[in-house]
C-alpha cells in the first residue's frame, strides 16, 4: 500500500537516529532510497528507477539496489508482481517513514505522480493504490475514478465501513456531476448495510439528485430509499417513492440494476406488511423479467429471494417457500455473491424448520452463522444470528432454549443491529422464559418486544401470541386478547406464517375464557389451514414432518381430538381451501 508519511508515529529520537544513518549514504543510494519509500512497504527496480530520475529515464540500477541490500536498507522479494521486474521491500516501516520524511512536500507530490504512472503503466489492478498516489501527487481530478473503484470493490467484499471511507475520501477530492453521485450512492449502501439508516437515507436523496433517473446506480437506489422509509417508519414516503420509482422505463442495460434494487424493497415491504405495495413491486419485477428474457443469474436469485419473502408472508405455502430459498442459495452461490448467499442459506434454514426438519434447519442457520464469522459480515451476521435464536427457542429441551438465549443476547449487544432484530431477540428472551413456565419474567420480556415492533406486523402478531400465553399461565386472559389477535390477523388478510400460531393461541385464549363455541371454531379454522399447507407439499416425508414435529400443528391436532366432535374433526382434516372468521363465518384465503 502507498505510503503517506506518518511521521510521529515512530519516536523522533528513533527517526532521528535511521535520517542520520541515511544522510551518510552517497547521494546516489539516498536518492534511490528516498524514491523506494514513496511507494510504500515494497517497490519495484523499475519504478524507483523512473521516480528516481524524475521521469527522465528509466535505466537499471542493479548495483544501488545491490548495494542497500547489502546495507541492510532494502532486500529482495519473491515472486515479484509485474513480469519483468525486481521487486524489494524497506526492511523495517522506520526505514520508510525516515526516507518519506527527508523528502519535500514538492519532491512528494511529484514523486508519487511519476509511481502512479509507472504503476498503470505495467498494469497495477489495485484501484485504491493508484488513487492514492494521484492524489498525492496533486492530481485528484485523476485520482477520482478510482476511488470510485475502490469504494466500489469495497462495497461488493462488503468491508462497508473502509467503503465508505474510501467513498468520502474521493468526495472530498472535488469530485462532480456522475463521479460524486456514483461515490455519494457507495457511501449511502454503506451506511444502509451499517444499519445507519437515517445517514443512508441523506445521502441516498443526494445521489439521486446528482445522478440521471435511470443511470444504472439510479436504478439500483431507487429501491434502497423505498427499503429506508419503510425500515424508519416512513411508510408513507415510501409508498410516494415507490410510485416514482415504478413509472421508471430503465434501458434494457439497466434492468438488472433496477430488479436488484425492487427486489430489495420487496422483501422489506414484504416484512411491514405493505400488501399493495408488495404486489406492485412484484408485478413490476416480473413485467421486467418477460421483457428482458434472462436476468443476471444473481439478480435472478435476489427475485427468488424477494419472492420467497412474499410467500411466506401472504400465502399458505411452506413448500414453496424453501423451493424459493434454494433456488435463491443457488444463484447467489454460483455468481459468488458472499453476502446475500448467506442471507439466502437463513431462509432455507428457516423454511426448513417451518416444515418441521428442525434439525437439519439448525444446522443451516449455524452454517450461516459461521460463513458470516469467517466473512466478517457484520450485517449478515446479525441475521444469522437471531434466525438461530428463534429456532433453538422452539425445541422442547432446556440446553435448547439456554442456547437460544445465549444467542439472542449476541444479538442484543452486536453493534448495528436494526431495532427489528433487537424486538426479535426480546421476543426470544420471552419464548425461552415461557417454555419454563416463567410467566412474569416472559410477560416483561415480550411487553418490550411488542412496544418496538409496532410497524412489523407479522412479528407483532407472534409477540402478542406471547403475552396471550403469559396470560394463561397466570389465568388473567380474556376474550378481548384473543380478539385482538383475531383483528391483526384479518388486519393483513390472513394467511402466512404466524396464522395458524396464532388462530390456536386465540383458540386456548377463549377455551380458557370459557367461550368454547368460538374456541372450537378457531380449532376448526387452525386444522383447515394446516391441511391446506401439508396438501402443498409432494414429498411425503416432509408432509409427515410438518404436520408431526412442527409444534403448533401437533398442538392443534391434540386440540381438535380433544375439543371437535368427530364428524367435524373429519371435516376440518379434509378441508383445503376454507377458513372461517373469529365468529365462526366461513371465507375463501
Amino acid at each position: 500500500m502507498v505510503g503517506e508519511g506518518r511521521i510521529g508515529v515512530i519516536p523522533g529520537s528513533v527517526l532521528a537516529m535511521v535520517q542520520i544513518r541515511i544522510f551518510e549514504l552517497p547521494l546516489r543510494l539516498r536518492r534511490v532510497l528516498l524514491a523506494a519509500s514513496v511507494f510504500g512497504s515494497e517497490f519495484w527496480s523499475g519504478g524507483v528507477a523512473m521516480v528516481a530520475s524524475g521521469g527522465r529515464e528509466s535505466g537499471g540500477l542493479e548495483l544501488e539496489l545491490g548495494e542497500l541490500e547489502q546495507a541492510e536498507f532494502i532486500e529482495r522479494q519473491e515472486p515479484c508482481r509485474y513480469a519483468g521486474e525486481a521487486e524489494y521491500g524497506l526492511r523495517n516501516p522506520v526505514v520508510r517513514e525516515a526516507a518519506y520524511g527527508l523528502l519535500t512536500e514538492d519532491e512528494r507530490r511529484a514523486a508519487h505522480r511519476l509511481a502512479g504512472g509507472w504503476l498503470k503503466q505495467v498494469g497495477e489492478s489495485d484501484p485504491m493504490t493508484l488513487a492514492l498516489h494521484y492524489e498525492l501527487g496533486g492530481v485528484p481530478e485523476v485520482a477520482i475514478p478510482y476511488y470510485v473503484r475502490a469504494a466500489e470493490r469495497a462495497l461488493e467484499r462488503a468491508a462497508l465501513e473502509d467503503a465508505v471511507r474510501i467513498a468520502q475520501r474521493g468526495q472530498s477530492c472535488g469530485a462532480s456531476g456522475q463521479s460524486r453521485g456514483e461515490l455519494l450512492a457507495v457511501e449511502a449502501l454503506g451506511n444502509a448495510w451499517l444499519w445507519h439508516l437515517g445517514e443512508s437515507q441523506r445521502l441516498l436523496l443526494l445521489a439521486l439528485e446528482v445522478l440521471p433517473p435511470v443511470s444504472p446506480y439510479a436504478c439500483l437506489l431507487h429501491g434502497f430509499l423505498v427499503s429506508c422509509y419503510l425500515l424508519l417508519g416512513q411508510a408513507e414516503a415510501a409508498r410516494a417513492h415507490s410510485r416514482q420509482m415504478l413509472r421508471l422505463e430503465p434501458a434494457p442495460a439497466e434492468h438488472n440494476n433496477f430488479v436488484r434494487g425492487a427486489a430489495l424493497a420487496l422483501s422489506v415491504a414484504v416484512t411491514h406488511c405493505e400488501r399493495e405495495l408488495s404486489d406492485a413491486l412484484l408485478a413490476r419485477i416480473q413485467q421486467i423479467q418477460r421483457q428482458s428474457g434472462d436476468l443476471d443469474g444473481n439478480v435472478a436469485a435476489s427475485v427468488c429471494h424477494g419472492f420467497s419473502d412474499y410467500v411466506r408472508a401472504f400465502q399458505s405455502d411452506p413448500w414453496q417457500v424453501r423451493q424459493l430459498a434454494r433456488e435463491a442459495a443457488a444463484g447467489h452461490k454460483a455468481a459468488g455473491d458472499r453476502s446475500f448467499y448467506i442471507s439466502a442459506l437463513v431462509r432455507c434454514g428457516q423454511s426448513s424448520v417451518e416444515l418441521g426438519e428442525t434439525a437439519a434447519g439448525i444446522q443451516l442457520l449455524r452454517d450461516a452463522v459461521a460463513q458470516a464469522e469467517r466473512d466478517h459480515n457484520q450485517f449478515f451476521h446479525g441475521q444469522a444470528l437471531i434466525h438461530l435464536a428463534a429456532a433453538l427457542a422452539g425445541l422442547p429441551t432446556p440446553e435448547a432454549w439456554q442456547q437460544a438465549e445465549a444467542t439472542a443476547q449476541r444479538v442484543l449487544v452486536a453493534p448495528g443491529i436494526s431495532g427489528g432484530y433487537l424486538a426479535w431477540a426480546h421476543g426470544v428472551l420471552a419464548q425461552c422464559h415461557l417454555q419454563r413456565g416463567d410467566f412474569a419474567q416472559a410477560e416483561s420480556e415480550a411487553a418490550g418486544a411488542l412496544a418496538q415492533c409496532k410497524s412489523v406486523p407479522q412479528r407483532r402478531v407472534w409477540v402478542k401470541t406471547l403475552l396471550a400465553r403469559c396470560l394463561i399461565g397466570q389465568q388473567r386472559a380474556t376474550a378481548a386478547v384473543a380478539d385482538d389477535i383475531l383483528r391483526e390477523i384479518e388486519g393483513f388478510g390472513g394467511s402466512g406464517y404466524t396464522e395458524v400460531a396464532a388462530r390456536l393461541t386465540a383458540a386456548e385464549v377463549l377455551f380458557t375464557v370459557g367461550e368454547t363455541g368460538r374456541a372450537r371454531s378457531e380449532v376448526a379454522a387452525t386444522m383447515r389451514q394446516i391441511e391446506l399447507r401439508a396438501a402443498k407439499i409432494p414429498e411425503p416425508a416432509c408432509r409427515a414432518s410438518y404436520l408431526d414435529q412442527v409444534a403448533e400443528n401437533a398442538r392443534a391436532r391434540q386440540l381438535a381430538e380433544q375439543w371437535l366432535p368427530s364428524p367435524e374433526r373429519e371435516r376440518a382434516a379434509a378441508a383445503t381451501g376454507a377458513t372461517t372468521s373469529s365468529a365462526g363465518s366461513p371465507k375463501e384465503t
